[in-house]
C-alpha cells in the first residue's frame, strides 16, 4: 500500500465515517493537536528514566489513539463503548497520579518547567496535551455537545504528565526550580 493517496490535495480530508472534510475542519484542527501530543509522548520515551513514565507513555499513547478514533468515526453508526474513552480510564489515571504523588514532596509554589531532559520533555508534552484539551473544548462548543469522558480524561492526562515530569526530576537528583516571585 502506497502512502499517499493524492485524495487530499485539494485541502480535504477523510474521515473513518467516509465524510470528506476541509484540512481546516476543527475537528481535523482537534485530531492533529492530538497526534501532535502522541508524537511528543513517543519522543518522550527516548529521554524519561523512571521505570513508571517508561511502563505508561505507551499505554497513554494507545489511549490518545483510541480517542482520536472514537472522535472521527459516526457515533450513530458505531455507538459501542468498545474502544471509547470512559470513566475508567480517567480514574485509572487518577491512580497513577495519586501513587507518584505520594512519592514526591507536596507543592508550595510553581515550578518552571525544566530540569532533566526527561522531565524538560514532559512538562513539553503536558502544555501540548493542555492545547489538544482546548481544541476539545472548542470542538464540542462548535458541536453544540459534550462528552465528559473524553475532556475529564484529556485533563488528567495533563495532571498525569505534570507529576511524571516531578518525578523523572525526582530521579535526576531533585533538580525542580521554583518560580521566584
Amino acid at each position: 500500500m502506497k502512502i499517499y493517496t493524492r485524495t487530499g490535495d485539494e485541502g480535504q480530508t477523510s474521515l473513518k465515517r467516509g465524510q470528506r472534510v476541509s484540512k481546516s475542519d476543527l475537528l481535523i484542527k482537534t485530531l492533529g493537536d492530538l497526534d501532535e501530543l502522541n508524537s511528543f509522548l513517543g519522543f518522550s520515551l527516548n529521554f524519561v528514566q523512571t521505570r513508571v513514565a517508561k511502563k505508561l507513555v505507551p499505554k497513554l499513547q494507545e489511549s490518545i489513539l483510541r480517542l482520536g478514533a472514537q472522535l472521527s468515526e459516526d457515533q450513530s453508526v458505531n455507538p459501542s463503548q468498545q474502544n471509547k474513552i470512559t470513566r475508567e480510564d480517567t480514574t485509572n489515571l487518577e491512580n497513577h497520579i495519586d501513587k507518584i504523588e505520594e512519592q514526591l514532596k507536596p507543592l508550595q509554589q510553581f515550578i518552571l518547567p525544566g530540569g532533566s531532559k526527561g522531565a524538560a520533555i514532559l512538562h513539553l508534552v503536558r502544555s501540548v496535551c493542555r492545547r489538544a484539551e482546548r481544541s476539545l473544548v472548542r470542538y464540542f462548543e462548535d458541536k453544540g455537545t459534550q462528552n465528559k469522558e473524553i475532556l475529564a480524561y484529556i485533563n488528567r492526562a495533563s495532571d498525569l504528565f505534570f507529576v511524571l515530569a516531578r518525578l523523572e526530576n525526582k530521579k535526576a537528583g531533585g533538580v525542580e526550580n521554583r518560580w521566584k516571585t
